[in-house]
């Protein structure tokens, strides 16, 4: 957790998810997804569960940071992000979106949470299993910062800007 100082102040920014080289692999169980994988000062998932309980304890923004391979970068803020509890198989909640790469989660809005072992999406095909990581599918994406990792387009993409470089999902509270 990150906090930052200033004009009295306090913040705490956790980051949930990192990727930048493709070193850790996303292509994991429900249950992976779930606890969280990988190492916090590199790639990795924080954890549904963790989410979940940090966002239902307050009101959260996300900001969603991205990079393309020609190193330009995008932003995407969302109010009010929740997720839910596993119940809800971790179902993806958000507001109004603000920023400049597109408003890519709207499609993913209500959707509950599908990795390789657990098929929740809206498709006759298991969008997870074939873009190679966890996500918030529908009939399958328009957003997947979860997918396979790769230079040459792999299945990390916002949008239509892809494939991405950097992706890095972070929460703060409302102050």
């Amino acid at each position: 957790m990150i906090h930052f100082y200033g004009h009295g102040i306090f913040i705490c920014i956790q980051v949930i998810q990192n990727r930048y080289d493709g070193s850790e692999g996303f292509d994991r169980t429900w249950n992976e997804y779930k606890e969280g994988f990988g190492d916090l000062d590199k790639e990795f998932w924080l954890g549904n569960e963790k989410i979940w309980r940090m966002t239902r304890e307050a009101l959260f923004q996300l900001l969603i940071q991205i990079m393309d391979f020609e190193n330009t970068k995008s932003k995407a803020y969302y109010h009010r992000f929740s997720v839910g509890n596993s119940s809800v198989n971790y179902a993806l909640q958000f507001g109004w979106y603000n920023g400049n790469a597109g408003n890519g989660l709207e499609y993913h809005q209500g959707r509950p949470f599908s990795a390789r072992d657990l098929d929740l999406d809206a498709s006759s095909t298991h969008c997870a299993d074939l873009s190679g990581g966890g996500w918030w599918y529908g009939a399958c994406y328009e957003v997947n910062l979860n997918g396979l990792y790769s230079t040459a387009g792999g299945n990390l993409s916002w949008l239509s800007l892809g494939p991405l470089k950097r992706t890095q999902m972070k929460i703060t509270p409302y102050i």
